[in-house]
C-alpha cells in the first residue's frame, strides 16, 4: 500500500474530484448551525450541498464518530426528523410485524 500511495491517491483525486476545497467561500447559513462543525465537516457539507444540487443524490461515508449526521443535517434537515421519528423494530406497536425465528 505505501510503495503505491501516491499513484492511489492521485487515482483517487482524478476518478472522484473534490466538489468543495478548503479555498472555496463557505455558506453563510454554516454560522447559523447550532453546532459548529469542523473544517473538514465544513467542506463535507458543501460538497454535499453541491452534489445535491446537481444529481439530487449524495453519499456521506466515513468512519464512526467522524460528524457524518453533522454533516447531512444542514444539507437534509428533514433527515434527522425521519431519524427521530422512525420506529424501533421492539416497539410494542411493531412486535407483530417482526418475524422471530
Amino acid at each position: 500500500m505505501r510503495a503505491h500511495a501516491s499513484l492511489l491517491g492521485a487515482r483517487i483525486l482524478q476518478e472522484y474530484p473534490a466538489l468543495h476545497r478548503f479555498d472555496d467561500p463557505v455558506s453563510p447559513r454554516i454560522e447559523s448551525l447550532l453546532r459548529k462543525p469542523f473544517p473538514a465537516q465544513t467542506i463535507a457539507i458543501m460538497g454535499l450541498a453541491k452534489r445535491w444540487r446537481e444529481a439530487r443524490t449524495g453519499m456521506v461515508v466515513a468512519e464512526c464518530g467522524t460528524g457524518k449526521l453533522l454533516t447531512m443535517s444542514p444539507v437534509f434537515p428533514s433527515f434527522l426528523y425521519l431519524i427521530s421519528h422512525t420506529p424501533s423494530a421492539t416497539n410494542e406497536e411493531y412486535d407483530g410485524d417482526v418475524r422471530h425465528n
